[in-house]
């Protein structure tokens, strides 16, 4: 089976210094063509990181990205230009439509951009409003559509350069549990019918589950790749994580307490530990939400 995407020790930091920070730390993975690949895995593990590199919105520090047998590592600023239009369709959570155009003309936009007439962009975006199911709403705009209805517009724009690569970034993170199965639903269907590679990064283990593969991405590494079936229990040994380090935070606010309390820390430095820990149990609540366990 080809890979149609292939990243080697994939290493990307950013700042410099006391500020460095490291969101991939030698990252590996393939995907075969014609794949619907799911990537979880908790905030700032490198989720959005790893799309932008794939994408060539980004360039790693270090490591080797190949796609459809390309490096696009070696590419000038003029080849990523045409490896993102010809090659990667883009669907973001917010959608990525520009609201004072119609839907048809947000679906045409790329297709005039690689160099279609008028009359042939046309004709390719009532193709693909026939594919998402909205040949009646091709003349509205962004705002007189349905959020579910806007991330179909977005799927035929991605689609329409006839890309082989898909790369989706939570793209049913602000729609309902039945919109959310549509749009995976249709997502799936592209990717079986038009032979496409998806890559689609997601909190929700049912859109998960859709998936060919699950890849779990920790600390800027692939540390799993799973099947389906295997979901419910990396997403249990993953909530008992969480739960476990909220435990220890919370343990570490008493310590830090207790000291203050003693004086064994001067207020300043108090104040910014306390509120680090704080922080850092707020964004573990947040993980357990999108998991759908509070």
């Amino acid at each position: 089976m080809k890979m149609m995407v292939a990243l080697n020790n994939i290493v990307r930091v950013y700042g410099k210094g006391s500020t460095q920070v490291q969101a991939l730390r030698g990252l590996n993975m393939e995907v075969a063509k014609g794949e619907l690949t799911v990537v979880m895995g908790p905030s700032g593990s490198g989720k959005t990181t790893l799309l932008n590199i794939i994408g060539g919105m980004d360039v790693p520090t270090a490591g080797l990205v190949r796609v459809d047998n390309v490096t696009v590592n070696d590419m000038t600023e003029s080849d990523l230009d045409n490896y993102r239009l010809r090659k990667i369709g883009f669907v973001f959570q917010t959608y990525n439509l520009i609201p004072a155009l119609t839907a048809m003309r947000n679906v045409e936009l790329p297709l005039l951009a690689a160099g279609c007439n008028s009359s042939e962009a046309r004709i390719r975006a009532v193709e693909l409003f026939q594919v998402v199911g909205l040949e009646n709403r091709m003349n509205h705009r962004p705002n007189e559509l349905s959020a579910g209805e806007n991330q179909r517009v977005a799927l035929a724009a991605a689609l329409s350069n006839d890309p082989p690569v898909i790369l989706a970034d939570e793209p049913t993170g602000n729609l309902d549990t039945n919109t959310a199965e549509t749009i995976i639903d249709y997502i799936k269907s592209i990717t079986r019918e038009f032979n496409k590679t998806v890559i689609l990064v997601t909190h929700d283990p049912a859109v998960a589950r859709k998936a060919d593969w699950i890849h779990i991405i920790r600390d800027g590494i692939i540390s799993s790749r799973i099947k389906p079936s295997q979901l419910d229990e990396a997403v249990t040994s993953y909530d008992k994580f969480i739960r476990t380090r909220i435990d220890q935070v919370d343990n570490e606010i008493q310590m830090i307490d207790s000291k203050v309390q003693q004086g064994l820390i001067e207020g300043n430095d108090f104040m910014e530990a306390r509120g680090n820990l704080v922080r850092t149990i707020e964004v573990l609540r947040e993980e357990l939400a999108k998991l759908g366990h509070i």
